[in-house]
């Protein structure tokens, strides 16, 4: 997932959103896109990359890119994936995702808690 519109300002430094993850058959979360890093419940993490995201000639620092409300999750969700609620520190960016001619709202943050429990 690429933010389609970067914020010239950052709209949040800290907050609670939702994440879409796959599950696996151990039951451990994966990234929906790029990656197969296992994620658990109730954890922080930190995104060590520090490569910066070229898209459409917007750059912007990597990280968690989280959905601000869960309708925009469960628009951008596929029937197979989940959804959960996450904590998030250290915004680097925020924007939109276009989806399906829907502006989603996203934070791009580098650590992020996820809690327990997939959202319905």
């Amino acid at each position: 997932m690429c933010l389609s519109k970067v914020d010239k300002v950052i709209k949040e430094g800290t907050g609670e959103g939702y994440k879409v993850f796959k599950k696996d058959q151990s039951y451990h979360l994966t990234p929906q896109f790029n990656g197969s890093k296992r994620y658990g419940c109730d954890k922080w993490y930190e995104d060590s990359k520090k490569d910066d995201i070229d898209n459409l000639d917007m750059r912007y620092p990597t990280g968690f890119h989280i959905f601000t409300s869960l309708i925009s999750a469960r628009q951008f969700r596929c029937s197979y994936e989940v959804i959960h609620k996450v904590k998030y520190e250290d915004v680097v960016a925020s924007g939109i995702q276009l989806h399906c001619l829907k502006a989603l709202r996203i934070v791009v943050a580098r650590r992020m808690y996820i809690f327990k429990g997939d959202v319905k």
